[in-house]
C-alpha cells in the first residue's frame, strides 16, 4: 500500500510539473520548446486558451493520482477510478509517442517526452499494484 502512494505521489508530481510549465508558459515566458512541437518560443496570444485547458488538466490529473493513491479523499466508486486511471494512462502513452517520436522539438522529446515516458511507466505499475492488492 505505500508503494502505491510513493507511484501516485511521482505521478501526480510529474503532472504538475507539467502543469507548471503551461502556466508559465500562459504568462508569456519563453519555454514553447517544450509543447506543440516547439513551433512558437513564445506562444502568441490567441494560443494561450490551450496552456491554460493544459494547465487545468493536468492539474486535475496530478489530483486525480493523489486520489487513486488514497492520498487524498475521493467520493468515486473504486471501478470508476479504475476507469478514469485507465483512460489516463493511455493518454500517457500517446503523448509519450508524440514526444519521444514524432515531435522535431528536442526540448518536447527529451524534456516532456520524457516526462510523459516516466508517467507512462509508473502509471502501468500503479494500476498493477492496485489490482493485486485487492
Amino acid at each position: 500500500m505505500k508503494l502505491i502512494k510513493i507511484l501516485a505521489g511521482l505521478c501526480s508530481s510529474l503532472y504538475i510539473i507539467q502543469a507548471g510549465l503551461h502556466f508559465l508558459i500562459l504568462l508569456g515566458l519563453p519555454l514553447g520548446g517544450f509543447f506543440f512541437g516547439g513551433l512558437y518560443t513564445v506562444f502568441p496570444l490567441w494560443l494561450r486558451p490551450a496552456n491554460l485547458f493544459f494547465c487545468f488538466a493536468w492539474s486535475f490529473f496530478a489530483y486525480f493520482y493523489l486520489a487513486y493513491g488514497q492520498i487524498l479523499t475521493s467520493c468515486w466508486t473504486k471501478r470508476r477510478q479504475d476507469l478514469i486511471m485507465v483512460m489516463m494512462t493511455s493518454l500517457a502513452l500517446l503523448a509519450t509517442v508524440f514526444n519521444l517520436f514524432i515531435s522535431s522539438s528536442l526540448l518536447e522529446k527529451y524534456g516532456t517526452g520524457s516526462m510523459t515516458a516516466l508517467t507512462f511507466l509508473l502509471s502501468c505499475c500503479l494500476l498493477t499494484l492496485s489490482k493485486k492488492s485487492r
